[in-house]
């Protein structure tokens, strides 16, 4: 019986990454890795799967579990043509660099995968720390790129405080980049396109500065100023957008319990576990969740979550 699937992330070592995931967020990396950077936490991306990591299916890539099992990802994502979905746990120890993603238009046309629409919840950060996010006032692209080879560009972007629980929608074409010190889940189409504008003149293991993609990013960037930035409080729907739909639910106490049907979606869920720990219980299986982990639930299943820890914190992701 269909029931819901601990996962197992694909891990990313990249220079602004740092050591959080592996500490706080229970990350277990190669022994080679210096740094952490992201948990691809639901991923079907070739070569950055999750696998399962219980049960009778354990060690099944999720790709491989969902052509094994028909109709497990519900009647919304027939409108996709790949699975939709990528979403990541992220610690930026470093700033990121100033980057852009295009729309669907533009990548499936030149590099034969969906574009990007993400957005971001901050589910910790240090004090002070901030995000950029759209340029803070109307630019040209001339404007751009000359500010982009000479290194100015930062001053052209909003730069927005941030702090633990706010959230930000980042849709395609919008150029932004996260900080030092925050950590960010991020839900986004299923897509690994990246531009980037600027990069700090930063050097890689090997002496060399990160490719740019100037002449693409200028192709697909939105030069107005932005204004949607999205600061939320403690409600539990976040965002319903064409790409996909996000909810949280905070658990005060111990032993609350909150159930769900994925028939209700249409939808296949994620389920990822951002504070405390909880017992799922889905079609008969038991499953012991903690900050960090991520479950897959089939369409068609059920799922009822029970805090075993106060201040549990779940983020449930669909399309």
């Amino acid at each position: 019986m269909l029931h819901a699937e601990k996962l197992t992330p694909s891990l990313k070592e990249y220079i602004w990454g740092g050591d959080k995931l592996k500490t706080e967020w229970n990350k277990k990396p190669p022994e080679s890795f210096v740094k952490v950077a992201e948990s691809f936490e639901l991923s079907c991306v070739p070569l950055s799967e999750s696998f399962i990591a219980e049960g009778e299916n354990k060690g099944k890539f999720l790709s491989q579990y969902i052509k094994e099992n028909d109709g497990v990802l519900g009647g919304n994502c027939k409108r996709f043509p790949f699975f939709p979905l990528l979403i990541k746990l992220i610690d930026a120890c470093d700033d990121l660099s100033v980057q852009v993603h295009p729309s669907d238009g533009f990548a499936l046309m030149h590099e034969g995968q969906f574009g990007k629409t993400e957005a971001w919840y901050i589910a910790d950060c240090n004090e002070g720390a901030s995000i950029f996010l759209g340029f803070n006032k109307k630019v040209s692209k001339d404007e751009v790129k000359t500010a982009a080879e000479n290194g100015t560009i930062c001053g052209l972007l909003n730069r927005i405080p941030v702090k633990k629980g706010d959230f930000f929608f980042v849709p395609a074409g919008t150029v932004h980049a996260l900080l030092s010190g925050v950590t960010v889940y991020e839900v986004q189409e299923n897509s690994t396109i990246t531009y980037r504008l600027y990069d700090y003149k930063r050097v890689d293991k090997s002496g060399k500065e990160r490719e740019l993609h100037l002449d693409k990013a200028l192709q697909v960037i939105n030069t107005e100023k932005f204004t949607g930035t999205v600061a939320a409080e403690k409600t539990s729907e976040l965002i319903n957008c064409n790409y996909f739909r996000l909810r949280r639910h905070f658990f005060s106490n111990n032993r609350e319990s909150i159930s769900f049907d994925t028939k209700g979606f249409s939808s296949f869920l994620s389920l990822t576990f951002l504070a405390g720990e909880a017992e799922l219980l889905s079609n008969g299986y038991v499953s012991k969740a903690q900050k960090g982990d991520t479950y897959f639930v089939p369409y068609g299943a059920q799922v009822t979550i029970t805090a075993t820890q106060t201040d549990t914190e779940v983020l449930v992701a669909c399309v």
